[in-house]
C-alpha cells in the first residue's frame, strides 16, 4: 500500500548520505590545496648567497681583474678591503645592508691570518649572540659561516689560501 512512499524515503536517505560524502570530499580537497599553497617565500639564503657570489666572482668584488676580465677564484689581496664591499653593495634605495654584519678573513695555505675585514662590528656582535640562541621568527638573527678555497694574488705572486665568510643578519 505505501510501497511507493517507502521507496521515496529510502531514496531521500541515500541522497543525504551522498551529499555528506560529497561535502567531506570537497573539504579534504580544499584542505590539501590550502596546505600546498605558499604564502611566504624565504629569500634570505638566496640573498646571502648572491652577496657572497658577488664578492667572489664579480669584477666589482675581490676578484682579480686584468684588462677588464675577471678571474673567478683568485682574490686580489690589494682589493680585499671594506671600500670594495661598500662599492659593490651600495644601494641608495635599501638600507637593509646597514644591519648586516660580516667578518671576512683571508688565510694563507698554512692557516695563518693574512687580513680580516669586519663590517658593521656593532651589529655583527649583536647578531652573532642572537643567532646562537636558535630562536625562530621575527626579531631573531641568521648566521652563515662558509669557507672557500681560493688563490690569493699579491703583487706578482699567486698562492693558495682560504677565505672564511661569516655573515649575520636580522630575520625580518
Amino acid at each position: 500500500m505505501n510501497k511507493r512512499g517507502t521507496l521515496l524515503g529510502y531514496d531521500m536517505v541515500y541522497w543525504i548520505i551522498r551529499l555528506v560524502v560529497l561535502v567531506i570530499i570537497i573539504a579534504v580537497h580544499l584542505m590539501f590545496g590550502s596546505m600546498m599553497m605558499t604564502t611566504n617565500i624565504d629569500t634570505k639564503l638566496g640573498e646571502t648567497q648572491l652577496m657572497i657570489s658577488g664578492l667572489l666572482y664579480s669584477p666589482d668584488g675581490f676578484t682579480y681583474t686584468e684588462n677588464g676580465r675577471a678571474y673567478p677564484g683568485i682574490v686580489d689581496f690589494e682589493r680585499f678591503d671594506k671600500s670594495t664591499i661598500d662599492r659593490a653593495f651600495h644601494s641608495p634605495q635599501s638600507d637593509e645592508l646597514l644591519y648586516w654584519g660580516y667578518n671576512l678573513t683571508l688565510f694563507s695555505k698554512d692557516r695563518t691570518k693574512l687580513k680580516s675585514i669586519i663590517g658593521n662590528p656593532k651589529w655583527h656582535k649583536r647578531w652573532v649572540v642572537l643567532a646562537g640562541t636558535g630562536l625562530p621568527g621575527s626579531g631573531s638573527a641568521l648566521r652563515w659561516v662558509e669557507e672557500y678555497y681560493v688563490m690569493i694574488k699579491y703583487k706578482d705572486r699567486v698562492e693558495p689560501g682560504l677565505l672564511r665568510i661569516d655573515i649575520t643578519r636580522p630575520r625580518k
